[in-house]
């Protein structure tokens, strides 16, 4: 018996669960990762078997690329590569588990429904895309994939659509791109004519393998379904003649119109005549798709396949075909290979790559300098390398680098606990930092000297703390009642905070602080009363850099001045810009930007002395998909240490019966990578309207309950939140579209929207039952108001609603009772240290206090609410009743939101998950 007749039960760290299919080079294995105190990630491994990884070398090769390309890659549409290694005598690479089945298994029982089926192909177009046009520090890496074809795409039973297997994608520098003279790699029924004949290749040729899967989707069947490889080389030497109006691709108009001409300019015979990258092709198909019916969900035809069975890939080996089979007698001519770029434009002899070792440390690096116009500045901006330093499937975050740049100390979720851990770059070796009894910790930051950290912590009693790192087990010291992200003084005397922990700049509520402790006295001054963020001070200790919101909701960068707190603005404008860190000579500022279109680094000069800007802002760039935050920069400019997050947020929708009990299965009104971050059903739950997040644009959707498609309310850049039905027809919400924070409402058939409060600094809301007022947090005071509405849903008058609560909170009405009588407020410290839960009565005054380890309370009869609780739904009788557990959200997701209609007979869930890395940026001087 070989290895290859045994089921191994374990890989190194993993354990392998279930085969999920082989061929004959690997195995693919359904795996898990399991860690300290109940964590576990599910993954799948693809296992080389033992006796070919010793006795083939291109084959480990490939598997080393698959690894090196697919650890580069961070998109919605590409498989994610977390680890790469060898074990018991066997190279594997771990990957993103997808609970479904590949497209090529799928398509066995027929064709994709035409929506579907486009569905698929523009969600590879903007795979291919990224790909693409993924740069590295020396310029474009021009990555092709080579391998384009359905068992190379996973279909989930939540909607997912990903691209896998890099095993002989080809890229400058990237990946060995040795190939034998005459031997075409990839698989014959998909290849371009150029990938056939052994030919250079660019993008397009993945563009015409693209054609040939879109094809198939449609159609049911092979483009190329030909019995030998010389026949299908054959068969593309010839395409320009099968393309031709009314040949083999006519029947696709019949299907979906228009699709045939989308198709033959894929499959030209001549890369230049084809489409001039995967964006243009996936333009092409998008009106071809919204004029075609909905249809079952794609996430449907998976179930139904599947059914009970568990997930499924076909698993297909990439095949080489050697010149010799190409008949000699083929009528055409080989086609020209793709012209060369211009010598400007060709990539230079150093390539970096990733270190592969235990854990998979991913290298993405660009170099984009965006020229704003005027001079140069003296110094070119340095280039950026980037490097995964956090292990997969952990929650990590709010990283601190040691002034020496060796050492990171960051914060790690465990069960549910936030827990220090100190790792050594060197070496990866970890151990728990324990301060005292101190919990909910975050924000740790280094003295400049390397023997102490700062941090905020909750309990047991909130505040900012500092810990000496020698001797190791220190207690920590409290200097401060509140605080959050500290920043040691150079000369380690003082720190400055902020009073308000953020995560991200647009999930940032109310308005915090930059205050400065002074560490022999514990005196506090106020350095800056409005809305200052993150602080960070000089190398000189002259001024502190922070970022703060306006009015207008802009987030800019400023430098105040410490000794005579004059503020300077360095960033103007709507761009969101935030978390502002000193270069070490002091002249320029590092901080992050949307300003090109993703979160990404960005460098300004500015003058020392005032901290006014002494040029525009010159973009580093970044090629993460995931949103970058939380830098931190050590001493020497070398290194800066930030984390990411990628969030995705889908909705379910849930029937009730009277009593607030689910009355059904609950249905995926959206599915995939999607961030929906508010919603609400109508009465009678028709249709649900919801707000799509896509990075610094929040819009309106209303979308029918039987998942179709939906319609957009709002397109712009305003930031529209917290949608809520006003009436029949008409759906109020709050914006920032009038220059400040506001209250607008727009008819739910499309539209502008039109005001409702004429003062605006309103934000969360509640409707009443009656929908004849509404109550709403005021968005520069720690207070809430109560509005009248007239007929039109426009405000007739407004009062304060007055009520006790705990002192530093910032108050929010979340749900009225059917009776109108108590509203639910649900109050946040303004310093971070934990939450309040109470019912008012207007009438009386009286408030209740409820659980505040229940989150989004909302009444479904006068006498009982639900709400979330981790990712549960639970239902209880107000104000402690025992809770019952009436719905829970997928494995590794939590209930990111829940929207009640103002009827109580439907309910709105969100399913939140948040993928989390650290990483580490080198800034190279060029």
């Amino acid at each position: 018996m070989t290895d290859v007749d045994v089921l191994p039960r374990s890989l190194g760290r993993y354990e392998l669960l279930e085969l999920l299919g082989q061929g004959g080079m690997a195995r693919v294995y359904k795996a898990r990762l399991a860690g300290p105190s109940g964590f576990a990630k599910t993954l799948a491994i693809k296992v080389v078997h033992r006796d070919l990884t010793r006795a083939d070398g291109a084959l480990r090769q490939a598997l080393i690329n698959e690894a090196r390309v697919g650890g580069l890659l961070k998109h919605p549409h590409i498989v994610d590569v977390y680890d790469f290694g060898e074990a018991e005598g066997r190279h594997f690479v771990a990957m993103e588990w997808i609970d479904g089945v590949d497209a090529g298994a799928l398509l066995r029982r027929g064709p994709l429904p035409p929506r579907r089926a486009l569905d698929v192909a523009i969600a590879l177009a903007e795979a291919l895309q990224y790909l693409h046009r993924l740069a590295g520090d020396d310029g474009p890496l021009r990555l092709v994939h080579r391998d384009i074809k359905p068992s190379n795409v996973l279909l989930g039973r939540r909607g997912e659509i990903k691209l896998m297997d890099f095993g002989i994608a080809r890229g400058d520098g990237v990946t060995d791109g040795r190939t034998a003279t005459g031997i075409a790699k990839g698989s014959a029924p998909w290849m371009s004519p150029e990938q056939a004949l052994a030919q250079p290749l660019d993008a397009r040729s993945d563009l015409f393998a693209l054609g040939t899967v879109l094809f198939e989707l449609v159609a049911g069947r092979r483009f190329n379904d030909q019995p030998t490889v010389t026949a299908v080389v054959a068969g593309l030497l010839a395409v320009e003649d099968r393309i031709v109006p009314g040949g083999e691709l006519a029947g696709l108009d019949g299907i979906v119109p228009g699709l045939a001409d989308v198709v033959r300019r894929c499959l030209r015979r001549d890369p230049a005549d084809r489409y001039g990258d995967a964006a243009a092709l996936a333009a092409a198909l998008r009106p071809l798709r919204s004029g075609l019916p909905e249809g079952a969900p794609l996430a449907e035809q998976v179930e139904a396949h599947l059914g009970s069975q568990r997930s499924a890939l076909a698993f297909e080996p990439t095949e080489e075909v050697s010149s010799e089979e190409i008949a000699a007698s083929l009528p055409s001519p080989p086609v020209a290979p793709p012209p060369s770029p211009p010598a400007a434009e060709r990539p230079g002899g150093h390539r970096w790559g990733l270190v592969l070792g235990g854990l998979l440390a991913v290298a993405v690096a660009v170099a984009v300098v965006v020229r704003l116009g005027g001079e140069p500045p003296p110094d070119p901006p340095p280039r950026l390398k980037s490097t995964l330093v956090s292990a997969p499937g952990w929650l990590e975050g709010e990283p601190g680098l040691s002034p020496d740049g060796a050492r990171l100390v960051f914060v790690r979720i465990i069960d549910g606990v936030r827990t220090l851990v100190h790792r050594d770059l060197r070496t990866d070796e970890e151990r728990p930092l324990v301060p005292g009894d101190l919990r909910g910790l975050g924000q740790p930051a280094w003295s400049r000297d390397g023997t102490q950290l700062a941090l905020s912590a909750r309990l047991p009693m909130r505040g900012l703390y500092t810990l000496a790192m020698d001797p190791e087990g220190a207690s920590p010291a409290r200097i401060a009642e509140e605080g959050a992200h500290p920043d040691f003084s150079p000369d380690g005397s003082r720190i400055a905070y902020s009073t308000e922990p953020i995560g991200r700049p647009l999930g940032k509520h109310g308005r915090a602080e930059l205050a400065v402790v002074d560490l022999d006295t514990l005196e506090r001054r106020v350095l800056v009363p409005t809305d200052a963020n993150q602080p960070k001070w000089s190398p000189d200790g002259a001024r502190i850099a922070y970022w703060g919101v306006d009015e207008a909701a802009r987030r800019n960068v400023w430098t105040v001045d410490v000794q005579t707190g004059e503020a300077t603005a360095v960033t103007t404008g709507h761009s969101v810009d935030w978390n502002p860190v000193w270069a070490p000579d002091g002249e320029h500022l590092y901080f992050l930007s949307d300003r090109e279109g993703g979160s990404g680094l960005h460098r300004i000069r500015i003058d020392p002395a005032t901290g006014a800007p002494r040029g525009p802002a010159e973009s580093l760039g970044s090629a993460l998909q995931a949103i970058p935050g939380q830098l931190s920069v050590d001493p020497s400019g070398r290194w800066i240490a930030f984390d990411t997050s990628l969030a995705e947020e889908n909705v379910q929708l849930l029937a009730l019966d009277e009593d607030g009990r689910v009355a059904g299965p609950a249905s995926w009104l959206t599915r995939g990578t999607r961030t929906v971050v508010w919603s609400e059903p109508e009465p009678g739950g028709a249709r649900v309207v919801w707000v799509e997040q896509q990075r610094e644009v929040e819009d309106l959707f209303v979308g029918p309950a039987d998942g179709g498609e939906p319609r957009r309310l709002t397109d712009d850049p305003f930031r529209d939140r917290m949608p809520k039905w006003l009436g029949p027809g008409r759906v109020v919400f709050y914006s920032n579209r009038g220059g400040g924070w506001g209250l607008w409402r727009i008819d739910a058939a499309g539209g502008e929207p039109t005001r409702v409060d004429p003062d605006g600094n309103t934000s969360t809301f509640a409707l009443s039952p009656d929908r004849r007022s509404l109550a709403t947090a005021l968005h520069d005071a720690a207070e809430i108001a109560v509005l009248e509405l007239d007929d039109d849903g426009g405000e007739v008058s407004r009062r304060r609603a007055l009520f006790d609560r705990p002192g530093q909170t910032k108050p929010r009405p979340s749900s009225w009772s059917p009776d109108g009588r108590r509203l639910i407020i649900e109050a946040a410290s303004t310093a971070g240290a934990g939450r309040w839960v109470g019912a008012w009565t207007p009438e009386t005054g009286e408030v209740e206090a409820g659980d505040a380890g229940i989150a989004m309370y909302r009444w479904v009869t006068d006498d009982v609410v639900i709400g979330a609780r981790g990712r549960q739904v639970v239902r209880f009788t107000w104000p402690d009743g025992e809770p019952e557990v009436l719905h829970e959200v997928p494995e590794g997701a939590g209930v990111g939101w829940l929207g009640l209609s103002a009827d109580r007979r439907y309910l709105t869930v969100h399913a939140a998950r948040e993928t989390t890395g650290i990483w580490l940026w080198e800034l190279v001087e060029r």
